[in-house]
């Protein structure tokens, strides 16, 4: 099974791709929750402003060719396909928290 795919996106002018990081007073916070069994993060002031305009020529093409199926059960299944996508990523790459703990004893 051969599977080819093409895809030709053109776009307008006027086009807008925009993330922000900070609200409108440019603050952004996140908060690390960390358990014993995992973590997650709390992200707040990241912004996004993503308006595609497509344009004429665009186009999206998928198709599936079977090859030489001696030796085989000659069934052949699969799937194709041509799209497009758009993905915003925020990645934490360090963090660190220090932890102090305090002992007093008093004799």
């Amino acid at each position: 099974m051969k599977a080819e795919t093409e895809a030709v996106l053109r776009l307008k002018s006027g086009t807008k791709v925009t993330n922000k990081i900070g609200d409108n007073n440019g603050n952004a916070s996140a908060v690390f929750v960390a358990t014993p069994t995992g973590g997650n993060v709390a992200l707040t002031g990241i912004t996004g402003e993503n308006m595609f305009f497509v344009d004429d020529g665009t186009f999206f093409r998928s198709a599936l060719t079977s090859g030489d199926s001696q030796g085989s059960s000659g069934i052949s299944t699969g799937s194709a396909s041509a799209t497009a996508t758009h993905t915003t990523t925020v990645t934490v790459e360090k963090g660190s928290t220090e932890y102090q703990n305090y002992f007093q004893q008093t004799f």
